[in-house]
């Protein structure tokens, strides 16, 4: 009787794959009982965290929209005769210059219909965006406060607004009672170079 050499290796290798395929099987048990024993034994620490606010309080809408206020102290420190020359301190604020009574506010670089000039929230529509050498119709010194918008905000206003909205709150409409009923404010100022004297009231 003969036996076929294929009948040798079959069983040796039916063998191995048995205890291959019986090791996990095996193993699984003693996994089991460690992790009972220690349930906690395969959880990584982590690192504390320390959350800290601010102690500043800041309105999400002032978060969103740079504002920046230039109050009627502040203004009257810089006041000029114009618009421009008035908030021209402010950074990334200039004024055009064309004459002495004709500046327009230029926020980052641009002017004419790309800087939009409000007097309490409404277009001033006057000619000082078609030539430099016109005025913008916005008495300074009657300024409770100026507003300055920039960045993606100004889209509210239109594509006049490109680059920025100067909005001046005026006091022509009282929000408050007076504590006096009479009251009134006199300026004087001098300029060195064209021999300049100027009186408001």
């Amino acid at each position: 009787m003969r036996i076929r050499p294929g009948h040798r290796t079959g069983g040796p290798t039916l063998a191995f794959l048995t205890l291959l395929l019986a090791g996990p099987a095996a193993s699984e048990p003693t996994d089991d009982a460690h992790a009972h024993e220690h349930p906690h034994a395969r959880h990584e620490e982590t690192e504390e965290i320390v959350v800290t606010g601010s102690p500043l309080e800041h309105d999400r809408d002032e978060l969103a929209i740079p504002i920046e206020r230039i109050d009627r102290s502040e203004l009257i420190g810089h006041l000029g005769s114009t618009l421009g020359e008035s908030i021209q301190h402010v950074p990334g604020i200039a004024t055009t210059g064309f004459a002495g009574g004709a500046s327009r506010p230029v926020v980052r670089g641009q002017d004419a219909y790309r800087t939009e000039v409000l007097e309490d929230g409404l277009g001033t529509h006057d000619v000082s965006r078609e030539s430099p050498d016109h005025a913008v119709p916005v008495n300074p010194l009657a300024a409770e406060r100026v507003e300055v918008i920039r960045g993606p905000a100004t889209l509210r206003y239109g594509g006049g607004a490109s680059a920025g909205v100067v909005n001046v709150i005026t006091r022509r409409i009282p929000d408050r009672l007076e504590e006096e009923r009479v009251s009134g404010e006199v300026f004087g100022g001098i300029g060195l170079v064209a021999d300049e004297r100027d009186v408001a009231a």
